[in-house]
C-alpha cells in the first residue's frame, strides 16, 4: 500500500485525538510530537538535489580573487 498526504493527515489527526486523552505530560508531549511528524510527512518536499548534486553557487566574481 503506498500512503498519501491523506493518509498522512489522518494519522497526525489521529495522533492529536489521543494526545488530548493522555494525562501525563510528557507522554502527552510525545504523541504531539508523533503528530507533527505524521503532519510534516503530508508536506511538499521542495527541490531536494540528488546526492550526487552540488548546491548552486553564486557565479558572481569574488574581490578575493583579483
Amino acid at each position: 500500500m503506498r500512503w498519501g498526504r491523506r493518509e498522512y493527515r489522518a494519522k497526525a489527526f489521529d495522533c492529536l485525538s489521543r494526545a488530548e486523552s493522555i494525562d501525563d505530560p510528557e507522554q502527552r508531549a510525545d504523541m504531539l510530537q508523533l503528530a507533527r511528524m505524521w503532519m510534516s510527512l503530508s508536506e511538499p518536499l521542495g527541490d531536494i538535489p540528488g546526492a550526487y548534486e552540488y548546491p548552486p553557487q553564486d557565479r558572481r566574481p569574488s574581490s578575493q580573487h583579483r
